[in-house]
C-alpha cells in the first residue's frame, strides 16, 4: 500500500465514528491478511462484565513470530 493510501485508510478508520468495515479494511492491510472471519462470540461473556458488554465479536487470529498468537475482538 502506499503512503496516500495508508494516510487515507487511518483517517477514514480513525477519525470518523467506529465502523466495523472501516476497521476490517485496516486489519486486512495491517496484517497482511486477504480476510477476517467475524464469529459472534456474545455467549462466552463472562457473567461480570454481561452488565458493561452486551456484544463480542471475534475478527479472526493472527499467528506471529515464535508461535504468539493475537485475538482480534470487539
Amino acid at each position: 500500500m502506499d503512503v496516500n493510501s495508508a494516510v487515507q485508510l487511518l483517517d477514514k478508520t480513525f477519525h470518523n465514528s467506529f465502523d466495523l468495515n472501516n476497521f476490517e479494511e485496516f486489519l486486512v492491510e495491517l496484517f497482511n491478511t486477504p480476510v477476517m472471519e467475524f464469529k459472534d462470540n456474545t455467549a462466552f461473556i463472562k457473567n461480570g462484565y454481561k452488565k458493561y458488554v452486551n456484544k463480542l465479536l471475534s475478527l479472526g487470529s493472527y499467528r506471529m513470530i515464535l508461535e504468539m498468537l493475537l485475538d482480534f475482538m470487539l
